[in-house]
């Protein structure tokens, strides 16, 4: 399912965004959950309590002219996989959107037809950049290219990502080889219990993986023939291409 929030001090433009946001989402048989916020302060604390949103749609400038650009930034931080529409006065430029890097930007009064562009580009891309789960009620939407390497273990499967952070989920591993499978990442089984992202690896041979961040992980012998041959068909590929340019 995938979270939409509209953060805009306005309630005719929440109320339009998240009306039509609903409406295709239906239309294209989407799962949805949209839900409309005053300004980035009430964002923050509801991605605190039930965990981030994959897409938000917000001004900049809130009420009174009070720009609430330091929030923004904090939650994109926070939240990378989140992409971030724009919503300004049309013809009025506000610098401070580039620093929170925006997906695009749209302009009031609304257009239909722009959101609906907006949110079919989006939803194409989202399948094959991000993978999406939740745990202890919480949703989360991590970017692919951040995975460094799952690991399996009761019921549950470990993700270990770059700059330290883990998550975990109850997944069967098959099931996670599935939807990683449809994003522009190669993932190999090394273990029947482990996967690593192949543009991660720092090393590899028929007995070990090395991942970027030193973790040093086994390829089991049932797996050390079927790893290799996927490894070094993806790097020919790319030193193919390297050598092309």
């Amino acid at each position: 399912m995938i979270r939409i929030a509209a953060c805009d001090g306005s309630e005719h433009t929440r109320s339009l965004l998240l009306h039509w946001t609903n409406e295709w989402m239906l239309t294209a048989g989407m799962e949805a959950d949209c839900f409309g916020v005053r300004d980035p302060g009430e964002l923050e604390y509801e991605c605190e309590e039930y965990g981030g949103v994959d897409l938000v749609f917000t001004e900049v400038e809130f009420e009174k002219g009070i720009d609430r650009y330091e929030i923004l930034m904090r939650l994109r931080l926070r939240y990378p996989a989140t992409d971030v529409v724009v919503v300004t006065q049309r013809g009025r430029p506000y610098r401070s959107i580039f620093g929170i890097r925006p997906y695009c930007c749209l302009e009031k009064p609304l257009e239909r037809k722009e959101l609906d562009a907006v949110l079919s580009r989006f939803v194409e891309e989202r399948r094959r950049f991000k993978f999406h789960f939740r745990y202890n009620k919480i949703y989360y939407a991590i970017l692919v290219d951040h995975i460094l390497y799952l690991y399996h273990y009761n019921r549950k499967i470990g993700i270990y990502c770059t700059e330290g952070r883990y998550f975990e989920c109850y997944m069967k591993m098959e099931e996670a080889e599935e939807r990683l499978a449809a994003s522009d990442r190669l993932f190999i089984r090394i273990q029947k219990s482990c996967m690593v992202n192949v543009t991660r690896l720092e090393q590899f041979s028929a007995t070990e993986a090395v991942m970027e961040d030193g973790t040093v992980l086994s390829v089991s012998r049932s797996h050390a023939s079927g790893s290799v041959g996927r490894y070094s068909t993806y790097y020919l590929a790319i030193t193919g291409a390297k050598d092309k340019i």
